[in-house]
């Protein structure tokens, strides 16, 4: 750190604040300097061992098998190769309860610098698994519903999970009589899997191998300038896995809400 070491010290001591035990060291400059990666370095810096997420299959009966379940999907980053769309959608799935998130070989290094500052912290919020191919995800999680946002061709996202959703409500106690599951196996309790892809590449092949279910989050056809076919035609995986996320957040919110 940088700065005044014993004020620092008793501080955190009087507080009794979960970091007091932990040695902190004063630096000048010049070596603050080397430990950062900012051109100006922040007065505070930590170092933490990386963390090590659970066996992908000790999520199966923690997360729902479909996209209205109490919990989340499980993100799935499909070649994500820009920093700050990785760092927001690690973000986005730790503000909406996702399971975890897991980046596909290629994607960038979920640890790197600007990975975890884009991500403000939420690295610590969820786990996190390196490159594991999505058809392995899937056969170790028994995901049966495989969700991929693409920008056009797909179902419009609320429609998608408004339909499983209602389904899934009317199997459990208390749902409609003779109802069936929205998915096959529900009972194993397996997470959805929710794929998001870059902006401009789209889906890889392996990916698009694996979805069961395309899903496109539906853009105005005009544009502020009345222009047709809209100002914007996609948006980033950040945004897009957020917006996603959000979406499937509002329905378990309204699923939590008491039967009348």
């Amino acid at each position: 750190m940088l700065g005044d070491l014993a004020a620092v010290e008793a501080d955190l001591a009087e507080s009794g604040h979960p970091l007091a035990d932990v040695p902190v060291y004063a630096v000048d400059r010049r070596v603050a300097a080397r430990l950062s990666t900012l051109e100006t370095p922040a007065p505070l810096m930590a170092v933490f061992p990386e963390l090590a997420p659970p066996p992908l299959g000790a999520l199966v009966g923690s997360a729902g098998n479909d996209l209205s379940s109490a919990t989340g999907p499980v993100v799935y980053a499909d070649r994500l190769a820009d920093p700050g769309n990785l760092g927001t959608l690690v973000r986005a799935a730790a503000a909406f309860a996702a399971a975890a998130l897991v980046a596909s070989p290629g994607s960038v290094d979920l640890f790197s610098p600007k990975v975890v500052r884009a991500g403000m912290g939420a690295v610590f919020e969820l786990p996190l698994y390196h490159d594991l191919p999505l058809a392995a995800v899937v056969a170790e999680l028994g995901a049966t519903r495989v969700y991929g946002l693409v920008a056009h061709g797909g179902r419009p996202l609320a429609d998608v999970v408004d339909e499983h959703g209602a389904a899934w409500a009317a199997a459990e106690p208390g749902g409609a009589a003779g109802a069936a599951p929205a998915v096959a196996g529900a009972a194993s309790a397996a997470p959805a899997v929710l794929v998001v892809g870059a902006e401009r590449a789209g889906l890889s092949d392996e990916a698009l191998d694996v979805v069961t279910d395309l899903v496109t989050i539906p853009l105005p056809v005009a544009g502020v300038s009345g222009a047709a076919g809209g100002a914007v035609e996609s948006l980033n995986a950040g945004v897009a896995g957020a917006i996603a996320l959000y979406e499937l957040s509002r329905r378990r919110d309204r699923a939590a809400l008491p039967k009348e």
